[in-house]
């Protein structure tokens, strides 16, 4: 049983973080196991007081339609380490081959969740500056407009067409990965010390983590800047970006429509990577276990 305020202390004795940024070598994901081991959900969050959600801008209706598009599989997720810091996840862990296969393939979702090609004028890409997203976005992008070439034997004019139609994502700052402080670097099998938390405490920001209340509000500000935009249009924005952030998006923006949930338990709510998903529909939960595989 970990003691109140007593897990900081006891993973430093069961695994050093040290101070250097491992990348997966070594053995350290065979140490990250041993160092949650035991751990229990009650345990992780005895004595944590309850912190609800809170943002200070919830739209009750969108004009605009908002789809999640996860990353396809990165390099960091073949690695089995978290990336979350800007600067390397905006220069290194990109796709990899399967990741590329999964990003072109999740233009086929894209396109039936739209209703189709005609509906494709008013779709806008916005991805995080992540390499893995902005990668995914382009993929998923660049098979809109091969499918829809190859569909309808387009001479060179409606190739054109079509390509010009389906823009680069716009890469915004509020999309980026959730930030895992200390953790950046390590094994996914970090993720357990961080989502029981956040289940309780939405300010919860032990390690040096992002509060589910900070990836809000920065997602607020977002909704907010875009439902301002294209006066009398309703686009649809496809926002490519990583599993926690399009997760607590996913749940802000059902919590602030009146859906009844609890942005606090988005991990319930797993995107899969290069899976497309309407940000105002939840999928059935899946109950979170110390596995620190979902990721």
């Amino acid at each position: 049983m970990v003691r109140k305020l007593g897990l900081r202390s006891h993973i430093y004795q069961r695994f050093s973080l040290g101070t250097q940024q491992h990348w997966g070598k070594g053995g350290y994901s065979e140490r990250a196991r041993m160092a949650v081991e035991g751990l229990t959900i009650e345990g992780l969050t005895a004595g944590v007081a309850q912190v609800d959600a809170h943002v200070d801008y919830k739209p009750t209706s969108l004009r605009h339609r908002y789809l999640g598009l996860r990353h396809g599989q990165s390099e960091a997720n073949l690695e089995s380490v978290i990336s979350s810091c800007p600067v390397k996840g905006s220069q290194t862990h990109g796709l990899t081959p399967l990741g590329q296969q999964q990003a072109r393939q999740s233009s086929m979702q894209l396109l039936e969740i739209v209703g189709g090609r005609d509906n494709l004028k008013d779709v806008i890409f916005m991805s995080s500056n992540f390499t893995r997203a902005w990668q995914t976005a382009e993929q998923c992008a660049a098979a809109l407009v091969n499918t829809i070439i190859e569909g309808q034997g387009l001479g060179p004019t409606g190739t054109e067409a079509w390509a010009a139609l389906v823009k680069p994502a716009v890469r915004v700052e509020e999309l980026r990965e959730r930030s895992f402080g200390e953790f950046d670097g390590l094994s996914l099998e970090y993720y357990n010390l961080v989502w029981p938390v956040d289940s309780v405490d939405a300010s919860n920001v032990r390690f040096g983590v992002e509060s589910v209340n900070s990836v809000m509000t920065r997602v607020s500000r977002l909704i907010q800047r875009l439902e301002k935009s294209f006066p009398g249009e309703q686009k649809t924005f496809v926002w490519v970006s990583h599993a926690d952030t399009l997760q607590i998006a996913n749940l802000y923006l059902c919590w602030s429509t009146g859906q009844g949930c609890d942005p606090r338990l988005f991990h319930s709510y797993r995107f899969k990577n290069g899976e497309v998903r309407d940000l105002l529909w939840l999928p059935e939960p899946v109950p979170l276990v110390l596995d620190g595989v979902n990721k």
